[in-house]
């Protein structure tokens, strides 16, 4: 009903109508309905209001900028179109008019023309720029930046420019703002890697040409080789924190290095009759229509151009060889410095390398970097061509003889200095920590450590424990002696030497002289490996005297520490037991009975430690296998004389205890033949080293003071025996001659 009396609401013409067709109630409902639909358009229109008041403040801000906007643009449109009028040619004038207002002259338009189109050049500068430095074409991108500095040069002595286009000035600083950019430029895309050479030149040459005369070809070398310095930092930046790909990075540096000396001669030093590209491209002549293009009468600016480029020339004056080869030498050594040297936390790159084996791999993969073709792009090889005039074999040793002064390899010098200060550490960490795992101390106090206190006394006891492990008998041969054909069997004889010298000298001694001796092998394979891999001569030289007297140092501090234990067990030996805690007379004679049988155990049944304290020509023996078979005498007088030479015994002694590794059983191998021409520089005294005789000597000494400790021991307790027994034969204590006395004397 409510929806049916707003429509006939709506359908009546007026008021009257609606009285006259509608009954009382359908008229009231009529009006409720109606003033209930305008209370709700006047709370929407008010919450309308209400959000959009905000907004109509902030568009009423805008509408005043936008006011103001409008304003400046009618105004610069207004002496746009003014400007335009005046340049526009003027309507004939009547003769009248000509009589009283004459015209200005054809002259001041021209002039008037000349300097908006310079203008014009200034404001079309910053575009032109852009693009060309977009394009990789900075040396473009310079000349516009100078020739647009000429122009402004021109116009700002020209009072009527500067009243004319007072934005003048504020666009000239805006060109301004181009020279440093322009040289950031340059200087990223030298450091670039992935561009060629003629790029590099481009942007060497937009420096080159801003700077002048500041800049000239020393300083543009100088700034050349100081950005293929950065490519060497940046290469080792990564590796500072993960030296585990040392050998990569080396190997990169390498190519670094040969690239950036083939292209300083590619760049500052000619080619027979060509000149260095750096020089040819700063001086390229540009064409007359890409100078001043647009500009009527440009003579003043061609002019002006053409003695900046006659004072460039003047500047740009070619490099002597020994200017260059100086600056490189001295850049080579800057950059082998940072690769060899100690980095942060005074650690050094080559310390990634952690044998001599992997040393001669590096180096032989560095070698293979300088002498390869890869990284060579076509440019530098046509080059050294056309300098050569002939194939590349070498291209880094044909660069070096080419651009370093006295065509000395620096890098590989200074390569060759930080191996072997590193094959030096190798040498001297593995043998401190042959101390480390031999560990006598440890072992020495091991004995009697489980001993039963009841038996303290008992020394007969002690003389009836089993042979085996260690006691100071020999077991019995388990092979019969005598017998027709007894000397067509050495093999038997010769392992039946060897198990009693093993029942002899038990399983901790014979440990720790394998463990000497597989330690002191190890470390002569890794030298030998590194040594062969190059300059063996001048590293044998070198490694040869300090590697003994390192052994000989660690070695000599292992029998320090058995003298002192020795002298030790002597005092204890000699003294009362009063304490708990002091050992045992026979732990004290077992324990220095051990130290008799190591120090003989070193001293004649050690394979490598005389060999490394002898000659290096018994190395070569030992690397090729004929030191093995130079003793192939199978009896056992080895034993005794034989081991008095310090090379005689010891590879023959070698195979009681390890086999011989394949690699050293080649007799005629490279590494044999190689290592051979190395060490005739040393003499052929095999004998010559006295450390090794001092060594012995000391070996002997100790060896009879701890066998002394023991037999003094022993007799003592022999003796004691022995007037024991006396005390209680009662023959000895008669008076009467014994009856087998007497008959003895009467046959007599």
């Amino acid at each position: 009903m409510p929806a049916a009396a707003v429509q006939g609401v709506g359908g009546a013409a007026d008021a009257e109508e609606l009285f006259r067709t509608k009954r009382i109630p359908e008229i009231r409902a009529a009006e409720g309905a109606t003033r209930r639909e305008i209370s709700a358009k006047e709370e929407e229109l008010r919450q309308l209001v209400g959000r959009s008041y905000r907004d109509l403040l902030d568009s009423a801000d805008s509408i005043l900028l936008i006011k103001q906007s409008s304003d400046s643009i009618s105004d610069n449109l207004s002496r746009i179109s003014g400007s335009l009028s005046s340049l526009s040619p003027p309507p004939e004038p009547s003769p009248a008019a000509s009589a009283a207002s004459p015209s200005p002259s054809a002259g001041g338009r021209a002039r008037l023309y000349a300097l908006a189109a310079r203008a014009k050049y200034l404001v079309d500068t910053p575009e032109h720029i852009w693009g060309r430095l977009d394009e990789g074409l900075l040396l473009e991108a310079a000349g516009r930046y100078l020739r647009a500095q000429v122009v402004h040069g021109r116009l700002s002595r020209d009072a009527a420019a500067a009243a004319r286009f007072p934005l003048l000035t504020h666009q000239a600083q805006l060109v301004e703002a181009f020279r440093p950019q322009i040289a950031q430029r340059a200087r990223e895309r030298l450091a670039d890697r992935r561009l060629p050479v003629a790029a590099h030149a481009d942007a060497l040459a937009a420096v080159a040409a801003i700077d002048a005369p500041s800049l000239a070809p020393p300083q543009a070398l100088l700034l050349f080789l100081t950005s293929r310095r950065a490519w060497i930092t940046q290469a080792l930046t990564g590796l500072a924190s993960d030296l585990s790909s040392y050998t990569s990075v080396l190997c990169d540096v390498a190519r670094i290095v040969r690239i950036t000396l083939g292209h300083v001669g590619q760049l500052f030093l000619p080619a027979l009759s060509d000149m260095p590209l750096f020089f040819k491209t700063v001086l390229e002549k540009t064409p007359p229509e890409q100078l001043f293009g647009g500009l009527p009468d440009p003579d003043e600016e061609a002019r002006l151009w053409k003695e900046h480029m006659n004072q460039l020339e003047a500047t740009m004056v070619l490099l002597e060889p020994d200017a260059v080869a100086q600056a490189c030498t001295d850049w080579l050594k800057e950059c082998c410095a940072e690769t060899f040297g100690v980095i942060a936390g005074g650690q050094k790159l080559v310390d990634a390398i952690e044998s001599g084996e992997l040393l001669g791999s590096v180096q032989r993969l560095v070698r293979d970097a300088l002498d390869g073709r890869d990284g060579l792009e076509g440019s530098l090889e046509q080059w050294l061509k056309s300098v050569f005039g002939s194939e590349i074999e070498s291209p880094w040793d044909q660069i070096c003889g080419l651009i370093l002064k006295d065509s000395k390899d620096i890098f590989e010098d200074w390569m060759e200095e930080a191996f072997v200060r590193r094959m030096k550490d190798i040498l001297h960490s593995e043998l401190d920590s042959l101390g480390a795992s031999v560990n006598v101390k440890e072992s020495i106090d091991s004995i009697g450590a489980n001993f039963d206190p009841k038996d303290a006394g008992d020394f007969l006891a002690y003389l009836q424990k089993s042979s085996k492990g260690g006691s100071f008998w020999f077991s019995e041969s388990k092979i019969k002696k005598g017998g027709v054909l007894a000397h067509l069997k050495p093999i038997a004889d010769e392992n039946d030497f060897h198990s009693c010298l093993a029942s002899y000298f038990g399983p901790e001694v014979s440990r720790i002289r394998n463990a000497i001796d597989s330690k002191c092998k190890s470390i002569l394979d890794d030298l030998l490996s590194f040594v062969e891999s190059h300059n063996a001569a001048p590293r044998l030289k070198e490694l040869v005297p300090y590697l003994q007297e390192k052994c000989y140092r660690t070695i000599s501090g292992v029998l320090k520490e058995l003298e002192a234990e020795l002298r030790k067990l002597s005092a204890l030996l000699g003294t009362k037991k009063e304490d708990n805690d002091m050992p045992a007379a026979s732990v004290i004679a077992e324990r220095a009975l051990f130290i008799g049988r190591l120090l003989f155990a070193l001293r004649y049944h050690s394979s490598h430690v005389p060999l490394i304290l002898g000659s290096p020509r018994e190395w070569v023996k030992e690397a090729g296998g004929a030191a093995f078979a130079r003793l192939s005498s199978p009896t056992p007088r080895h034993s005794r004389a034989s081991f008095d030479s310090s090379m005689s015994f010891t590879p023959r002694r070698r195979t009681f205890d390890s086999p011989r590794s394949p690699g050293m059983q080649i007799s005629d191998s490279p590494r044999k033949q190689t290592i051979a021409a190395a060490v005739s520089l040393f003499g052929a005294d095999d004998r010559s080293n006295p450390r090794l005789d001092e060594l012995y000597k000391t070996l002997q000494s100790l060896c009879i003071m701890a066998h002394s400790v023991w037999i003094s021991w022993v007799s003592t307790e022999l003796s004691h025996i022995l007037s024991y027994d006396l005390n209680k034969d009662d023959s000895l204590s008669s008076s009467t001659p014994l009856r087998v006395c007497l008959r003895t004397h009467l046959s007599l």
